[in-house]
């Protein structure tokens, strides 16, 4: 594992803004093409969709990486504790945040900026992450698990935006946090249950 720039949004964005560009060639194009207008004009349209797809999804991951920041630095992480921000996992893409306190007890953070979040639980399967009553796929419980596991670490799944406040410990012994750093804090160890500060 090491400190990386892991930055795949860019890679949306750039290739985002190159596909629109290549759609708006074909569309002038076909403007100046009177005989195949509507063939070359339904293509070039088709492709400035695809581009303006690809662009808006790298500005949402933008957007989660703003709040990724934001979230980690509202922690309020004991001095002695070793904390990593964006640890690459081979194959598997990053871990937003790796604390290490001073008994060796480690916790893998994956931080999401979605706001309307729900736990579904279940018997029999990992449990899913609801936004807005949809199943997230793919399952981050799943990411997150598999992160963690990599380095041996308890795993939280982190929702700093999320309206609701609270906590859940899975099976597993992972965790589920969603609302600010207190409810983190708390499930982490580094705040008391009944501190409201």
């Amino acid at each position: 594992m090491k400190k990386n720039n892991f930055a795949p949004w860019w890679e949306d964005m750039k290739w985002g803004l190159g596909i629109v560009a290549a759609g708006g060639v074909t569309i002038a194009i076909a403007l100046q093409n009177e005989d195949k207008l509507n063939l070359f004009t339904l293509a070039g349209l088709v492709v400035v969709v695809m581009g303006l797809s690809l662009f808006k999804r790298g500005k949402t991951r933008i957007y989660g990486k703003i709040v990724e920041k934001k979230a980690i630095h509202s922690l309020r992480i004991p001095r002695d504790w070793d904390v990593k921000p964006n640890m690459l996992v081979p194959g598997l893409g990053d871990i937003d945040l790796v604390l290490e306190s001073t008994d060796a007890q480690r916790w893998a953070i994956e931080i999401k900026s979605q706001q309307n979040i729900q736990l579904k639980k279940s018997w029999f399967s990992t449990p899913k992450i609801l936004h807005q009553d949809r199943p997230l796929t793919p399952n981050p419980i799943e990411q997150m698990e598999r992160n963690a596991e990599f380095i041996s670490a308890t795993g939280v799944l982190w929702y700093p935006k999320a309206s609701t406040q609270k906590r859940y410990r899975l099976r597993s012994g992972h965790w589920v946090v969603l609302g600010t750093r207190k409810q983190l804090e708390k499930a982490i160890g580094v705040r008391s249950w009944f501190n409201p500060f």
